[in-house]
Formats: structure tokens, sequence, C-alpha cells
């Protein structure tokens, strides 16, 4: 079986705010959560904003990207079939 893949919820990013404020490490946010260390660094990188880590950005970026997912519409490709 392969690997599980889960996005973070906006309540996760909170999480990782409210963390960082109070100093902790990013593996202690990581076993908070129940992710890996990266995943946490990853995220940080998202959602950095001049220098402090905004979750509401970091949840802007991931509905951008999740937006851009899958495949372009037949009728986008192609407006004569529209028609």
């Amino acid at each position: 079986m392969g690997r599980v893949y889960m996005h973070l919820t906006y309540d996760q990013r909170l999480a990782i705010k409210q963390m960082l404020e109070r100093g902790n490490s990013k593996k202690e946010i990581a076993e908070s959560i129940g992710v890996h260390t990266s995943t946490i660094y990853r995220e940080i990188d998202r959602g950095t904003v001049n220098g402090h880590y905004d979750p509401t950005a970091a949840e802007e970026a991931y509905q951008e990207k999740l937006a851009e997912k899958g495949p372009t519409a037949v009728l986008e490709e192609n407006p004569e079939l529209a028609n």
C-alpha cells in the first residue's frame, strides 16, 4: 500500500502560528500536528509574509494551487466546440 497524503487544514495552520509565537521548535510543532518536520518547514516557507508566518496567506496560496490542479476543461481548450 502506498503513502497517504493529507493537506494541512486552516486550524493546523493556526496551530503552527501559535506554536511559533510560543517559541516551539519545528520538530515539536510537527509532532504535535502529526506531520513530518519537513512539512512544517515547507509550510512556513509558503506562508511567510514580511518575515512572519501568516496562516491566512498560506491558506490562500494552498487554495490557489488547488484551483490549478486537474485537467483543462474541454470547452476551455476548444471554444469552437462550445459554440
